[in-house]
């Protein structure tokens, strides 16, 4: 008999993988694949649907060894994607990386930025909000057509159930579109006008999304009745398995294509002599920890910017 377990679809900035877990969350399985970014019309974007396909291709190979129960995907917090009424992406989600001029202090100081999202400013586009600004000033028309933004680990989970959803950990990671405070959406989402574009609820990560879409279930050879959660930020998953077994105060120092050093804390509040500095907090999806704290933030090169 196969064994029933879980798969992620674990999307970083430079490597995707694929991780098949037993139901006890034993490792059974890496598959790992990169998927450059592409250069279209001056702009480098995302291949969400490339990642898409060779991730069902790995579960439709591994549907042969495993009784795969229920898929979780999880990402880096720096893209958005937009979706028209059809579902389709009306542009391809721009990567955080590109170099891009625009008015966005329109919207408030960085120091008010900082203080109502506990957020700070982190580089060109790694904001999600000046994102969905960038698109929405530079590409009107297509723009127009969209009838849902969502954050990148809800594009996949809508593209595998068709339903639409966000969750707090990728709301809530340095995008200025949440308010932690308040555990809605930010002001700043309300200023750019796209709250009618942003799910309306706003689920807990571990909640169940919706059951693998039919037409994928027998495709890929994957059970009708598979579930797919909500979706959790790649930080936050590695601070799980802590926050989960460690009874003392820890700093977790998580590292990949960013390396970001993390505690947890009761309550929020940035100071103002931490304004401006790489200092933020994070929702967090587990216990009665409200949020979690970045002491440190560092760039692909390991080049400090901010502690």
């Amino acid at each position: 008999m196969k064994p029933n377990v879980i798969a992620v679809l674990d999307i970083g900035k430079t490597n995707k993988k694929t991780v098949i877990f037993h139901t006890n969350l034993d490792i059974l399985s890496i598959t790992k694949q990169s998927f450059p970014e592409i250069e279209e019309n001056g702009l480098f974007v995302e291949q969400p649907e490339a990642v898409l396909d060779w991730f069902l291709d790995c579960l439709n190979a591994k549907s042969k060894s495993y009784n795969i129960r229920a898929i979780s995907i999880t990402t880096h917090g720096a893209t958005i994607t937009c979706i028209d009424k059809n579902g389709d992406l009306v542009t391809k989600p721009i990567c955080y990386t590109n170099t891009v001029d625009q008015q966005f202090a329109i919207y408030g100081s960085r120091k008010k930025l900082h203080k109502t999202t506990a957020t700070p400013e982190v580089g060109h586009l790694v904001n999600s909000a000046k994102m969905v600004f960038y698109v929405k000033n530079n590409f009107p028309k297509t723009y127009a057509k969209t009838k849902h933004i969502l954050l990148y680990p809800q594009y996949f989970v809508y593209k595998l159930t068709g339903s639409i959803c966000a969750e707090p950990t990728m709301l809530g990671c340095h995008s200025y579109l949440y308010d932690p405070y308040e555990k809605t959406y930010s002001e700043l989402a309300k200023k750019l006008d796209i709250i009618d574009l942003l799910p309306s609820r706003i689920s807990n990560s571990w909640e169940v999304a919706g059951r693998i879409r039919d037409d994928i279930a027998n495709k890929y050879n994957l059970p009708e009745d598979c579930l797919v959660t909500t979706g959790i930020h790649d930080s936050n998953s590695s601070l799980l398995p802590y926050l989960i077994g460690c009874n003392n105060k820890f700093v977790l120092n998580s590292t990949g294509t960013w390396c970001i050093a993390m505690r947890p804390s009761n309550t929020i509040k940035i100071f103002d002599n931490q304004v401006d500095k790489m200092i933020f907090y994070n929702f967090i999806f587990y216990n009665a920890h409200s949020g979690f704290f970045n002491s440190l933030f560092c760039q692909r090169n390991s080049h400090i910017i901010g502690c």
